[in-house]
């Protein structure tokens, strides 16, 4: 099944490339909140807000995309994270944790409508296999450039911002290019 096969391997170098950018914007994102907030503690604040805003996004987003194909949804929640990528502009308090609100919901509803996506294009047989195979590749992608971030010790929010970008543009042109979605049994 090719029609299968090359969607799977769009989504998958899409979310490579996204979670690279992941990787190195999670740690700007400790030297950011402590710069704005004057409080390296904050932090904790600022990444739970993001963690609890990501469970509701889940539900949300989950629930939209069952009444909708999750290919839909999946689309709109790339655009929405082009949008989000501009933390990097982030000068107050109220910006810095309005935009992780946003951020949280983004990447809950993504990472449910992902998942929901490859339950839709692999076979029942192997979905979990794959899926597991999926984020193992997703964890790589953002433990080890995380990893590399932290040795560098730059800002390197501007890469990631482009990153995230290049992928969600990468995905919307693959998408564009399908005409049909249909569960695989």
């Amino acid at each position: 099944m090719p029609f299968v096969f090359t969607n799977i391997k769009n989504l998958i170098i899409s979310n490579i490339i996204f979670y690279i950018g992941m990787g190195t914007f999670t740690p700007m994102m400790l030297y950011t909140t402590s710069e704005i907030t004057g409080n390296p503690n904050s932090y904790s604040l600022a990444i739970g807000l993001m963690v609890l805003m990501q469970a509701l996004g889940s539900f949300l987003v989950g629930k939209k995309s069952d009444k909708n194909r999750s290919l839909t949804v999946l689309v709109l929640t790339i655009m929405i994270a082009i949008l989000t990528s501009f933390f990097v502009l982030a000068k107050s308090e109220i910006f810095l944790y309005s935009f992780l609100t946003i951020f949280g919901v983004v990447i809950g509803g993504r990472e449910t409508v992902v998942t929901a996506y490859l339950g839709d294009l692999t076979k029942t047989k192997t979905r979990g296999a794959k899926i597991g195979r999926y984020d193992a590749v997703v964890g790589l992608s953002v433990g080890l450039t995380m990893m590399f971030s932290g040795i560098i010790n730059i800002n390197v929010s501007h890469f990631s911002s482009i990153l995230m970008a290049v992928s969600s543009l990468y995905l919307l042109f693959s998408i564009r290019k399908m005409k049909h979605l249909t569960a695989v049994k």
